[in-house]
């Protein structure tokens, strides 16, 4: 194995063996619309964090039987702290 091979899978094993700073899972239902999300949060000693999130939602529920087709958004977000 050369040594770029090592150290790339050193990163992945480290990356992999740490934890997530925080998740978050919600939903909500008002009557008519149905929300759902998920966040996942990462930062690291030198001051850079990642978080990454997606949600999905239906409207209309109780009162439709052809329900529209579910929205999703996914995103992420970069940070670097000072």
């Amino acid at each position: 194995m050369s040594l770029t091979d090592q150290a790339h899978k050193a990163a992945i094993d480290q990356v992999k063996a740490e934890k997530p700073q925080s998740f978050t899972v919600g939903g909500s239902f008002d009557g008519k619309k149905l929300q759902g999300g998920v966040t996942f949060n990462r930062s690291w000693a030198n001051g850079w964090g990642a978080t990454a999130y997606a949600r999905a939602w239906w409207d209309d529920l109780p009162v439709s039987t052809h329900t529209k087709k579910p929205q999703v958004a996914a995103g992420g977000e970069v940070s670097k702290r000072f």
